[in-house]
């Protein structure tokens, strides 16, 4: 068996939130080879997340591993954005939609799809207002 778990959030200003993943593998799952990702994107200096992988292995013969990353937006992606002729917000929208869009564009539904990046699009629109 092969899993790999993808987890991605955005915490909005004033946001916070704990994100607990656990990946379980049982004692009949031997030869199981899983991953779980957790990545979190502060848009704000008061927005907090922290992010909690954790692993149960019951079997012995398994592939498992786990990783967690929480940051702000990239200085360095708003600044090349910019210099490129975009304003703040559009920088922003556009790098948190790409950092969404790699788990948005798994989804097997198309029309889900599009629904899911029309609202992270409302939301991104509606905290700056």
């Amino acid at each position: 068996t092969k899993g790999d778990v993808k987890q991605r959030g955005v915490m909005l200003k004033n946001g916070s939130c704990q994100a607990t993943g656990l990946l379980r593998v049982q004692p009949r799952s031997q030869r199981t080879e899983t991953f779980l990702s957790e990545k979190w994107l502060l848009l704000s200096k008061d927005a907090v997340a922290k992010a909690v992988p954790s692993l149960e292995v019951e079997a012995n013969d398994v592939k498992a591993g786990h990783s967690a990353t929480v940051q702000p937006i990239d200085e360095q992606q708003l600044f090349y954005l910019q210099s490129r002729g975009m304003d703040a917000d559009e920088a922003r929208q556009l790098i948190v939609e790409g950092f969404i869009g790699v788990i948005i564009d798994q989804w097997p539904i198309e029309k889900a799809r599009d629904g899911l990046r029309s609202r992270v699009s409302a939301l991104l629109e509606a905290s700056h207002g």
